[in-house]
């Protein structure tokens, strides 16, 4: 058998052969090397060789797939070294293998593989027992890698010669995206390749420049860029300063599909670990979005609003020029409240069954185990569901009468890439309108001694103003931009205002007040502003890395909406406009209710266990006529305080009532 194994396109296996070594002229060669200074070279049986204990290499190697791959394409290129381990005349001849120890290793997962024979006969340079060890060393100290540009100029060489980025991935043992990232750095401009070749530039800074196929700008961004501002992500940055991320909220609104149908080009960046993507022409993806949203705008204007117009970008500074008015409350019908009964029904039944079913998951194991733990994950996500049925039930109450329709307009926009219609917006030249202007937000002034009138003990008060808070924490991530306003504003105040230290309501020292709010709120968590926190939380503990040089590398390479709306979080989180005495908020908190438009009904409702029950009951009486009339609030002078707490909350479930603290803002 050739003393090289032969590469076959089908497969690597050979005949087999007897365990006991062939006698003539490869037995003598054997037994004469084991005296002769000169190595002989012999062909052995796969199973007739072992590691040696004098290999010098003792940490496990690794990338043993990709050489085994290696060996199956290309054949065994260099031979093994290795000395007899049995004497001369031996039954079965064993041989160690002094250098070689990944070959053999290689060779022996390609016959588990079943890619090759057990006893394949395999190329092998036979040295004298006393050499073994210098042999080793000398093996393992005079090899060096390869540079990654060589393999780079390699790879592009086969793709040119015809092979495909698969075959290429197939032959060499590595997967098909190795290649393409090879084959990308491969297209550096020849000059950085030159410095990357000599040391001067990193394999990090290649993969930066890499993420274009323009020498020119690779170059010019190199040049034009400091010593210290040419970290791989600073470079990308530079380089895709002019793109836009598929990921971004105007790609999401727009749709790569129609994207590209209209002519856009895509670039992928292969060395990154999130697969991104690059959208290249800004200016059409912008032509898209606005032809999107002018579509959408013959269905508002249809509602009879006298006048609609479209933002592409709706953010505070925008919406601050306008002033807002609220629909009107109209009565349910009565299929609509039977509707609403048998959601309710439905959903008091769902949270019975998964009480049930958690309940069963603690004391179960196995199987009885796995089986609750699925039927309350399914029974939670559908109470999820019917409460989001039931929440949109209630918003066809509100409605806009011919009136507001007259005196105010709606704009079509856009909002975490999905079309979103703001109405009731009453422009600044209509503001004197009458229900406008300062009119809609003439609760933001109501004076502290009608507020003490409200009623509230001190335990009451922290806890409707820690969900006030909350509320305005939720809207804040809903208008990520507001987050700058407020920053700059906060520290602006620290540099040039004596009022630093007296700008309570939001609190810029890094801090997380989400333990003060649960602390003072227990029913935060069943809240919808509660859902939104939490929710946040625990999409930035899953995407931030735990790390703090990690994180810092990973927040240079974001988009500047992830950034945006990261520091929103981070802004929400410093909210802090909890009071025990009514009518003394912390400093700028009405400024921060009306900036935001602070609307707590959209957040909050009002419950039997955690607001009424904390009043006495001639208190709830006085909630339940303020909200609903003085008949809705008569039958509670013959109820317990228990009953007319779940009688109250049952009464305004359907409303928008919130306590005078919560007021602010509308």
């Amino acid at each position: 058998m050739s003393a090289v194994i032969a590469h076959q396109s089908a497969t690597l296996r050979r005949p087999k052969a007897s365990r006991k070594s062939p006698k003539g002229a490869t037995v003598e060669a054997a037994s004469a090397a084991t005296t002769a200074a000169v190595p002989v070279t012999i062909t052995v049986p796969l199973s007739s060789l072992f590691l040696s204990p004098n290999n010098v290499r003792t940490v496990p190697p690794d990338g043993i797939d990709e050489l085994a791959a290696l060996i199956a394409a290309q054949g065994l290129l260099q031979p093994l070294v290795v000395t007899r381990a049995d004497g001369a005349g031996s039954e079965v001849e064993r041989y160690a293998v002094e250098a070689g120890g990944r070959r053999l290793r290689a060779l022996q997962h390609l016959a588990q593989q079943g890619q090759l024979a057990t006893d394949a006969a395999v190329e092998c340079r036979l040295i004298p027992a006393e050499r073994a060890l210098e042999a080793s060393l000398a093996e393992n100290s005079g090899r060096q890698a390869m540079h990654p540009a060589d393999q780079c100029d390699a790879f592009r060489a086969l793709m040119e010669a015809g092979l495909s980025a698969e075959k290429i991935a197939e032959r060499f043992g590595v997967t098909v995206r190795t290649v393409q990232q090879r084959l990308r750095l491969a297209n550096v401009a020849p000059e950085l390749v030159a410095l990357y070749r000599s040391g001067e530039l990193s394999l990090d800074q290649m993969q930066g420049l890499a993420v274009t196929d323009d020498h020119a700008r690779q170059v010019a961004v190199w040049n034009q860029s400091s010593p210290w501002a040419r970290g791989g992500y600073q470079l990308r940055a530079k380089l895709v300063e002019s793109e836009v991320p598929a990921n971004s909220d105007k790609v999401r609104f727009v749709g790569l599909d129609a994207y590209e149908a209209a002519g856009g080009a895509i670039r992928r960046d292969l060395f990154s670990t999130r697969d991104e993507a690059f959208l290249t022409d800004a200016a059409l993806l912008g032509r898209l979005v606005a032809q999107r949203l002018e579509a959408s705008t013959d269905a508002v204007k249809a509602e009879g609003w006298s006048w609609v117009q479209t933002h592409a970008s709706f953010d505070y500074t925008e919406r601050g020029k306008f002033s807002a008015i609220q629909p009107t409350e109209r009565d349910f019908t009565e299929d609509e409240q039977a509707a609403l009964d048998a959601l309710r029904a439905e959903l008091a039944k769902a949270n019975a069954d998964l009480e049930a079913a958690q309940e069963r998951a603690e004391a179960a194991s196995g199987a009885d185990f796995e089986a609750a733990e699925a039927e309350s994950e399914r029974l939670d996500a559908l109470t999820d569901t019917l409460h989001e049925r039931i929440e949109s039930l209630r918003k066809v109450r509100f409605v806009w009468t011919d009136a507001d329709r007259a005196r105010a307009g709606a704009v079509v926009t856009m909002s975490r890439g999905e079309l979103q219609v703001i109405r009731g917006l009453v422009r600044p030249s209509e503001a004197t309108a009458p229900g406008t202007g300062a009119e809609a937000t003439s609760d933001a002034g109501t004076t502290t001694a009608e507020r003490e009138k409200a009623g509230m003990s001190e335990r009451l008060s922290h806890s409707v103003t820690s969900h006030r808070t909350a509320a305005m924490a939720a809207t804040l991530m809903e208008t990520p931009r507001m987050a700058l306003v407020l920053l700059a504003w906060r520290m602006s105040c620290a540099i040039e205002s004596d009022e630093y230290h007296t700008l309570g309501a939001m609190r810029i020292s890094v801090s997380d007040n989400a333990s003060v709010l649960d602390r003072h709120a227990p029913d935060l968590g069943d809240s919808q502003a509660g859902k939104a926190l939490a929710q946040a939380r625990a999409r930035w503990t899953a995407d931030l890395p735990r790390r703090a040089p990690d994180r810092l590398s990973w927040l240079m390479a974001q988009p500047e909406e992830t950034l945006v709306e990261l520091l929103a979080w981070c802004v929400a989180c410093s909210f802090d406009t909890i009071q025990g005495s009514v009518g003394r908020e912390p400093y700028g908190t009405t400024e921060l209710a009306r900036m935001l438009t602070l609307d707590c009904a959209r957040w909050w409702r009002p419950s039997a266990e955690h607001f009424f029950a904390l009043m006495p009951k001639a208190r709830i009486a006085q909630v339940v006529a303020e909200a609903l009339g003085e008949e809705a609030a008569k039958p509670i002078e013959k109820m317990k305080k228990d009953e007319a707490a779940k009688y109250a909350q049952a009464k305004l479930a359907d409303t928008r009532w919130v306590p005078e603290p919560m007021r602010l803002g509308r």
